[in-house]
């Protein structure tokens, strides 16, 4: 099946004024054809770890380069392009600080791909992604499980653009299905947003989504954010907004449709938890969470699975 974008939309919060856009928000506009086996950015998020007066503009450069990488990108080559991209971006947001070492920028990315088939996460802290299938919430990083404090950033692991020589992201694959939600944010929506849960997992379109993180924000005043929503359709239709996509974990299908989807590749959440189950209990057959830069770590419940395969057994995100 072919997909397009049948939903999209933006919210921007800065000093406490709402906007629709910002110099670091990329959205992909609804109606947009997903074409198979070619690789389309459908959301960037960028996050400053603490805001400078040259954050826009290089956040800004940081959006065009990766974008500019990463689109029309044969599929069977994502992982690679995407790491090199995110190396570039580095390397630009390091000569600007050590050009100005009192003006110094450190950038969080959360970058979405669609290949036409799957859906690739490429990920730096800070930043948050929240993806819906089948009416179920999944995050990264994990969200445990929406409890406060929300756990704090091992510094050994955290790598944002231009804090080190080299940042290589987190790289995460689902498949996709009509109906997938997805929505990349700034951290300070997150820890607001634990009331809205059910309303999160309920919302038809784009627009019902940021309306109930708009109402968290709001209520938590937050006074600056960034959120961007992509939702997937098939083409030659309406959404239906009633589609039950399939499960972004493996676990028992009781449709067709679930037993012929692949299961999830998961990463290792800073504090060490699971992306792929924020909300719930571990239950037998779940991917196994494996580091981008490091050995496989196995669990008795969690099966180890290949990464990102795109016909052969590469792992994507592995080291050179």
């Amino acid at each position: 099946m072919s997909f397009r974008l049948a939903d999209s939309g933006a919210l921007a919060l800065t000093r406490g004024t709402p906007g629709g856009s910002s110099p670091r928000l990329f959205v992909r506009s609804a109606g947009y054809m997903l074409a198979r086996q070619q690789c389309s950015v459908l959301l960037i998020v960028v996050e400053p770890v603490d805001y400078v007066a040259d954050a826009d503009e290089l956040a800004e450069s940081v959006i065009a380069q990766l974008t500019h990488a990463i689109d029309a990108c044969p599929a069977n080559d994502i992982a690679g392009r995407t790491t090199e991209a995110f190396e570039h971006v580095n390397a630009m947001v390091l000569a600007h600080n050590r050009r100005w070492p009192f003006r110094r920028c450190f950038l969080g990315v959360t970058c979405v791909i669609s290949t036409g088939r799957d859906l690739i996460v490429a990920h730096v802290p800070p930043g948050q992604l929240i993806v819906r299938q089948r009416h179920e919430l999944f995050a990264y990083p994990a969200i445990i499980p929406w409890r406060l404090p929300l756990p704090e950033i091992d510094a050994a692991l955290a790598r944002p653009l231009g804090l080190q020589q080299v940042t290589e992201p987190a790289l995460l694959v689902s498949s996709l299905a009509a109906g997938d939600l997805i929505c990349a944010l700034t951290t300070a929506c997150v820890s607001p947003l634990a009331p809205y849960r059910p309303a999160l997992e309920r919302a038809g379109t784009a627009d019902e989504v940021l309306t109930e993180i708009g109402v968290a924000i709001d209520r938590a005043q937050v006074r600056d954010a960034l959120v961007g929503v992509v939702q997937v359709g098939p083409t030659g239709r309406r959404m239906n907004n009633r589609v039950s996509p399939a499960l972004l974990h493996h676990r028992k299908s009781q449709t067709a449709l679930d037993r012929n989807r692949q299961p999830v590749q998961t990463e290792t959440a800073h504090d060490g938890t699971d992306w792929s189950d924020p909300l719930g209990p571990v239950q037998a057959g779940r991917p196994q969470v494996m580091p981008s830069d490091g050995p496989e770590q196995q669990t008795e419940e969690l099966p180890v699975l290949p990464q990102m395969n795109h016909g052969s057994p590469s792992a994507a995100g592995a080291p050179a």
